[in-house]
């Protein structure tokens, strides 16, 4: 089964009407409540954007059970674990390592810069709720969201238009600038990874299982362990020289599995 065409710029319309929609509800929140929005109130407004892009997306795709299931069959069938265990790897050690690498060299230009911007960028969650809505969003919202839209449509549409090396390389651009931060290039090659197994397979729930693995991953062994112990990710001169080259093994360890993959 395979889904309908569906054009980028159908993308982008769909991401306009909820970016206006939203701004209308942030605006409204900090005009009834002040500025100072909480954690819990940021999660579901990730939770309800993020349901309104799916929703849009299946009145969209107009996708059938009958359909889903021969495409969750055909995953059953043809399953790899090997390559999913390569790429959840490679993508957990090159965000981990890569990520790290930009940090502590800009740690060494400006201590108190960075530990103040990763103070601001670590994912606080407290509590079994947040936790709760943070698993929903990252292991079911998420990797069906993404992979639609960047494999299913933009790397789809562009190589038809061009070719598969191009629609593989603009794709994980986007995807990997939607994920700017330290894990930026961890999710360009994430990206690329994602085409390659949609490609081989023609079934878009392969890369969305990839995609749940890695973030199933990251709920398990990373979110549960930044709230009360986020200083751990902190650093001093004490301990960058150390960190960088724990990161640049790491990443190089990722390179390694991605080429082997």
């Amino acid at each position: 089964m395979k889904f309908k065409e569906v054009k980028i710029r159908t993308v982008i319309l769909i991401y306009f009407i909820v970016i206006l929609i939203m701004s209308a509800i942030i605006f409204f929140i900090m005009a009834k409540f002040g500025p100072n929005i909480s954690q819990m109130t940021l999660l579901i407004l990730n939770l309800v954007m993020d349901l309104m892009i799916m929703i849009m997306l299946i009145f969209t795709f107009k996708p059938t059970i009958y359909g889903i299931k021969a495409l969750v069959r055909d995953v059953i069938n043809k399953l790899d674990k090997k390559e999913i265990i390569y790429i959840v790897i490679f993508k957990l050690l090159v965000a981990l390592g890569g990520g790290k690498i930009l940090i502590d060299f800009l740690h060494l230009i400006d201590e108190n810069f960075i530990n103040s911007f990763m103070a601001d960028m670590i994912i606080k969650v407290d509590g079994p709720t947040q936790y709760a809505v943070s698993v929903f969003i990252l292991c079911l919202l998420c990797p069906v969201i993404e992979e639609l839209i960047f494999r299913n449509i933009i790397f789809k549409r562009i190589s038809k238009k061009f070719n598969a090396y191009i629609g593989v390389i603009i794709s994980s651009i986007v995807f990997a600038a939607i994920n700017i931060g330290n894990g930026i290039a961890g999710a360009f090659l994430f990206g690329i990874a994602n085409c390659i197994i949609y490609t081989k397979y023609k079934n878009i729930f392969m890369p969305v299982l990839v995609n749940f693995s890695y973030n199933l991953l990251l709920v398990i062994l990373v979110i549960p362990f930044l709230g009360d112990n986020a200083n751990c990710l902190l650093f001093s001169t004490r301990n960058v020289g150390i960190s960088l080259f724990v990161a640049f093994l790491k990443n190089e360890t990722g390179i390694y599995v991605f080429i082997k993959f």
